[in-house]
């Protein structure tokens, strides 16, 4: 039977602290801030979207926005903390194969946040991969990735044997091993829209890329080509885990908005502008239609 990640031990413990929904609610918009905030911060620093800056964070929000599914707080607030810390960290091992403490640290935290929220050991390979593509992975940094899974994980299960409560790596093993696949059986429903616009938007972004990825240095390339290998691997959960859809679209929000934000900023003319106003309008429809019909 599979279990919610909102069941998990971890998360019941700490939604047990909130005093109401008010600050739950709080809580919840505060993280995504934080999220978008961290989006814009790793823009800033490696110079992805040149023009207009503020276009990754401004996405975020509103690709956030129309997936009311993820209010007022859920465990991917969580963990999206801990995926964008992780992102920040390997953008920044650009060739940097000795630096072996940003591995550790990229694997803690993607480790904290499977803790909450458990698809996020999905994304580990995903990081791996993208190590490897940034000249970053060796010997020593695979073993000391290994290292900072054992780190968080064996502290979780020495834990679990020293309270003989094994609740958590049960919850954690069914939520993982129940995929749900929405083609199996699913029928198209009206709130896919917003998420079948941000997927038709990075597919505009990626053929913009193949057409035009020479212009860029070699770490752009290098990083936006990560960054679509990341929408797909998020795409391909989307397939495979149809329930937690909500928590992996948050996911797939994070290099989008970066993706997108960098298309409209990059291809300047005249039809580009409308379009842009147009998703921007569209996003901002949608948004103030699921709040009138909720």
């Amino acid at each position: 039977m599979a279990t919610r990640p909102e069941n998990l031990p971890t998360w019941q413990s700490l939604i047990g602290l909130l005093p109401d929904r008010l600050t739950t609610y709080v809580i919840g918009a505060s993280l995504y801030a934080l999220v978008a905030g961290i989006v814009q911060r790793i823009n800033y620093k490696y110079i992805i979207v040149r023009g207009r800056r503020a276009l990754p964070a401004l996405f975020f929000f509103l690709f956030v926005s129309t997936n009311l599914d993820t209010f007022p707080l859920r465990p991917v607030s969580l963990s999206l903390i801990g995926l964008t810390l992780a992102l920040s960290q390997l953008l920044r091992s650009w060739q940097r194969p000795d630096d072996i403490g940003r591995t550790f640290n990229i694997s803690v935290c993607l480790s904290l946040g499977a803790l909450v929220w458990p698809h996020m050991v999905w994304f580990i390979p995903l990081f791996w991969y993208g190590m490897y593509r940034f000249g970053s992975l060796s010997a020593r940094g695979l073993l000391t990735s290994v290292l900072g899974l054992l780190t968080v994980f064996g502290f979780v299960f020495a834990w679990c044997l020293w309270q003989n409560d094994y609740r958590l790596p049960q919850a954690f093993y069914n939520a993982l091993a129940t995929p749900d696949v929405p083609f199996l059986h699913a029928v198209f429903e009206p709130n896919w829209i917003s998420s079948l616009c941000v997927v038709c938007l990075v597919i505009v972004t990626s053929i913009y890329l193949s057409l035009h990825n020479t212009e860029n240095s070699v770490r752009t390339r290098q990083n936006l080509s990560f960054l679509s290998v990341f929408v797909g691997w998020a795409f391909t959960l989307l397939c495979v885990y149809a329930n937690d859809a909500p928590d992996i679209l948050c996911v797939l929000y994070v290099p989008a908005s970066i993706l997108v934000a960098y298309f409209f900023s990059d291809k300047r003319n005249l039809l580009t502008y409308l379009f842009y106003i147009l998703i921007l309008t569209f996003l901002v429809y949608l948004l103030l239609t699921r709040l009138w019909t909720s």
